[in-house]
């Protein structure tokens, strides 16, 4: 857990931000408090409850503070600062937030003590919202000034390190009286101190109850929510064509006593594929770059490269901003077609296939749309103009460029994705 310290004008010493408390149904013991610590946090301190029974509050020690003697939990100094229940949030930095919640009685929840961001400071608010008819308080360092000087003046936070000496410890005699008090004291405060152990096992269950719903609820939206669509899983043609361009920036087109006869780059999920394919006539074999085929003749040459690709499903939606609106089948082959006329360049399609319905078997459902595979063949490479071209047609992605010295071409390998419905505008 985070903890953090601040400090306030006309105030002195510091006040610490983000401890972990518990209840515990009598004022632990030092021993006690130094078990605690090691799985807590070292430094800590001993709050009593208005209805009887203790809180135990811990941290690590913090970052600038010498000992723990010149500390003080804030929580603690100003739990009774605002009519309870009450809940309070105050902004320290840009996405730095400090979140309060004080209970019936001035006890502080388990996880009431937060130095979080505004997506945790969220979820908190979100698992504590029906504990209580809430008091909300907000502010930010400025008001917790306020109240820091408004609340009352507060033990400072000890150090528990099990290999400190117990410099605590009480002196026999003094243990025998002490015990006489709590003894006696314990028919007074028992009852208060039951009730108070029932109400904070009652938030921790409250607590566990929201986390399940709200894990159930994240299951269920995550079965019924539809797959984003396929283009938008993969990244834009744009993105595929200048990766391929800065791979080929770096090739080679000849070796000794060989020559380079194809170079393909293929998309990947996690990247890309790229494969060269050398040819020889009189080329030695020693020579011959990557593996030798059995023919002696050629070799070939393979890697991947990684690549985060950055997609459109992964990108944040923005107001305005909408799903691209693909073509129907017929108007986007048109449109594939167009643009090879439009370059002058070949194009090849092969056309999906109508579902086949089997005569006595149960029908399935089809998917809304539909893939062309597309084959521009090029006299350049693509990232001579020709990208900027790809991305004008709605659902076509790039998925392997192929330069072929036999042909002197360039092939492109396209999904284009169509719309099985018609859209009202299609053409």
């Amino acid at each position: 857990m985070r903890s953090i310290a601040v400090q306030f004008d006309d105030l002195p010493g510091h006040f610490v931000l983000g401890m972990s408390w518990r209840h515990e149904d009598k004022k632990p013991s030092t021993a006690r408090l130094r078990e605690l610590a090691q799985n807590q946090g070292r430094w800590g301190l001993v709050r009593k409850m208005e209805e009887g029974g203790y809180q135990a509050g811990f941290c690590e020690p913090v970052n600038g503070i010498a000992k723990a003697s010149k500390a003080k939990s804030l929580a603690d100094a100003i739990a009774a600062t605002a009519k309870a229940p009450w809940r309070g949030v105050f902004q320290l930095d840009e996405d730095l937030f400090w979140y309060v919640a004080v209970s019936d009685g001035f006890a502080l929840l388990p996880d009431g003590d937060r130095v979080c961001t505004a997506e945790q400071l969220t979820l908190l608010q979100d698992e504590h919202k029906d504990f209580f008819d809430w008091r909300e308080v907000t502010g930010n360092l400025a008001k917790l000034a306020e109240l820091a000087q408004a609340g009352d003046d507060k033990e400072a936070l000890r150090d528990f390190d099990a290999r400190l000496s117990d410099r605590f410890s009480i002196k026999p005699k003094t243990a025998l009286i002490a015990g006489a008090l709590v003894t006696l004291a314990t028919a007074g405060v028992g009852g208060a101190a039951y009730v108070h152990q029932q109400r904070e096992a009652e938030i921790q269950a409250a607590i566990d109850k929201r986390r399940s719903e709200v894990a159930a609820q994240a299951e269920l939206d995550a079965a019924t929510k539809p797959p984003p669509p396929p283009w938008t899983m993969v990244p834009s043609s744009g993105a595929v064509v200048e990766a391929c361009r800065e791979q080929w920036s770096g090739q080679t087109i000849a070796k000794p006593g060989w020559a380079l006869a194809t170079w393909t780059c293929v998309r990947s999920p996690s990247g890309l594929d790229v494969t060269v394919e050398w040819t020889s006539d009189e080329g030695r074999a020693k020579d011959a770059p990557g593996q030798l085929l059995p023919d002696g003749k050629k070799a070939t040459e393979s890697r991947s490269v990684s690549i985060e690709w950055v997609v459109e499903a992964q990108q944040p939606s923005h107001s305005g901003q909408e799903i691209v609106e693909l073509l129907s089948v017929e108007a986007a082959a048109r449109a594939a077609r167009d643009l090879a006329q439009k370059y002058g360049a070949e194009v090849s399609l092969v056309m999906p296939q109508a579902p086949k319905e089997l005569p006595g078997s149960e029908k399935q459902p089809v998917s809304p749309y539909a893939e062309i595979a597309v084959m521009p063949t090029l006299p350049m490479a693509p990232w001579f103009g020709f990208a900027e071209a790809f991305e004008a047609v709605p659902g076509l992605r790039v998925t392997s460029i192929k330069l072929d010295l036999s042909k002197d071409a360039w092939e492109v390998g396209c999904q284009l994705y169509a719309s099985r419905v018609p859209s009202k505008g299609a053409q």
